[in-house]
């Protein structure tokens, strides 16, 4: 793409010959980098050792969150529409997370499922379950928001109870977005170690390749005619 975009040497990160099949999904990953690191990084306010986790979502952002959850040791629970039969089922159920569809388990209530929820990762873009998610939080617990809500709906939710869970529980609610640099090259790291673990993992998160010869870049735009006066 060097004839049709440059960009300045500081701000791009260098990718080993072995992850350049997939290194597509660095930018995605970047986002739950940040995402998981700050929640780690705001809880070096107290002891906190966290254990089970759940995330909302199971597209790019989920699955890739995944990873990361199971890298840190963390117990997964991944929540979404699609049913456990899907290719993204499957490869969750591959990383040793638990993969359910929210038409059989909805969001709430699954602390009464599961127990203490230590950190939650929303990946939907679903304003409903954002605050959802926000009483299903355990004691100490982190909620972190990556989807972007569209529109302007209007919900019922129990102020109060989640209120006084938030205050009372020490927990806690922050929203994460575009990453940095320092993402980027931690992101790299984390390709290397869940290959190590988990062989052709993200190979099998890219279903579609367009050969490059296909490129077509867009027409340009002639500049309008005007008439000049005889």
């Amino acid at each position: 793409m060097g004839e049709y975009y440059a960009e300045t040497p500081a701000f791009m990160v260098k990718i080993p010959p072995a992850l350049r099949p997939f290194a597509v999904l660095l930018e995605p990953l970047s986002i739950v980098e940040k995402a998981t690191a700050q929640a780690w990084k705001i809880q070096e306010r107290m002891l906190w050792e966290p254990k089970r986790s759940v995330v909302l979502g199971a597209g790019p952002i989920g699955i890739l969150a995944t990873i990361l959850l199971r890298l840190r040791g963390l117990e997964v629970h991944v929540y979404a529409k699609s049913t456990a039969d899907t290719v993204q089922g499957r490869i969750l159920t591959s990383l040793g997370a638990r993969y359910e569809s929210v038409a059989d388990h909805p969001v709430t209530g699954i602390k009464d499922e599961l127990g203490q929820i230590d950190f939650i990762l929303e990946g939907t873009g679903n304003s409903e379950l954002a605050f959802a998610a926000m009483a299903e939080l355990g004691t100490n617990g982190v909620l972190c928001l990556t989807g972007l809500s569209a529109g302007n709906r209007q919900i019922e939710i129990p102020s109060d109870v989640i209120n006084l869970q938030m205050v009372l529980g020490n927990r806690l609610a922050f929203g994460s977005v575009n990453a940095n640099r320092r993402y980027f090259e931690m992101g790299v790291q984390h390709f290397q170690q869940a290959e190590r673990q988990w062989p052709g993992i993200f190979e099998r998160l890219i279903t579609r390749r367009v050969p490059f010869d296909d490129f077509h870049p867009p027409r340009s735009i002639d500049a309008p005619k005007t008439s000049r006066p005889s």
